[in-house]
């Protein structure tokens, strides 16, 4: 795969005047500059991929991506437009979050799509400003008038782990299917909107993974440089959803003041520190997330251990 990115990257001719698939790419616009940017991110995220298996080779392949040119802001990100769902081009995994698969807006709260309560945890107590794009309960789901009120991140509630409806009665006594009303929500006006795009890589895992680097050694600048701009890049994404939601930067420097980069920490406290933000930049996008996590095993999780399962109480790593 990184011998056919490094092909790839080395055949795409940036120059303009030649002709290119134009309105028909439907990424980038035919800019052929940005898809050798994209190539080198990916070259990137594939070589961070290999650090536990074989970190020389991690080293090279991250360096010659870093070279190449990766991506430098928000509107270098490789993602697909969405319309809002009365055509044919809507997103295809938000669209199901208001269907019978997730939390529809007819079930009240009830519905079975809930967040689980690592995440929203993580959001809730550091008062993060991206909780009320991405989560809300029920009620603001149903009313946009009530958006604010029910967005606000001491009433959000996430879903234990690792519980069915009759095992959760330890936590629950009184548990009935009216419970699931208390718990969060995909905000569906935003990040949860049938017209959200698709991302494929944003700017802000770029410079998650530059930050890693340069804690390694490998890449120029400090990790707390990158690990900031992936923060900023992550706060200010919010323009390419539904909904005109905008974080102001004070709020984002406010919430950097409060959870400063730990630059005199141990490598795996900076590590922890790094992929946590990952993890929240990256929804929805689960397989992504999962799929740094196996490498990184952060944020730090905590195993469920169901009756007749089939890892023994340890999480898998891979499909059986």
């Amino acid at each position: 795969m990184l011998k056919e990115l490094e092909e790839a990257a080395n055949n795409l001719d940036t120059d303009l005047s030649k002709p290119s698939f134009g309105d028909a790419d439907y990424i980038y616009g035919g800019d052929v500059t940005k898809w050798k940017k994209w190539a080198y991110s990916l070259m990137l995220r594939l070589g961070m991929r290999v650090t536990k298996v074989d970190p020389s080779m991690a080293e090279t392949w991250v360096k010659k991506a870093i070279a190449g040119g990766v991506f430098t802001g928000n509107d270098d990100i490789a993602y697909l437009e969405h319309t809002d769902g009365t055509g044919t081009n809507y997103n295809q995994e938000t669209y199901r979050y208001d269907g019978p698969e997730g939390t529809p807006r007819s079930a009240k709260g009830s519905g079975y799509g809930k967040i689980g309560e690592t995440f929203v945890n993580i959001l809730r107590d550091t008062r993060d400003p991206r909780s009320p794009f991405l989560i809300t309960l029920w009620q603001g789901n149903a009313d946009a008038s009530a958006l604010a009120e029910y967005s606000r991140h001491e009433v959000q509630k996430g879903l234990p782990h690792g519980y069915d409806a009759n095992s959760i009665k330890a936590l629950y006594p009184n548990w009935s299917e009216d419970t699931y009303r208390e718990f969060s929500e995909p905000n569906l006006w935003y990040v949860g909107h049938p017209a959200a795009p698709t991302i494929f890589q944003h700017y802000s895992e770029d410079e998650y993974l530059l930050a890693e680097a340069a804690l390694r050694g490998w890449a120029n600048e400090t990790p707390r440089e990158h690990y900031e701009k992936g923060v900023r890049a992550s706060m200010s994404v919010q323009y390419l959803y539904p909904g005109e939601f905008v974080i102001p930067a004070s709020q984002t420097d406010d919430y950097l003041a409060r959870l400063p980069y730990k630059a005199a920490g141990s490598f795996d406290e900076q590590m922890e520190q790094i992929h946590t933000q990952f993890y929240i930049s990256n929804f929805p996008n689960a397989h992504e997330s999962f799929a740094n996590w196996r490498r990184v095993e952060y944020p730090r999780l905590t195993p469920t251990n169901y009756p007749g399962n089939e890892t023994g109480g340890t999480i898998p790593r891979r499909l059986p």
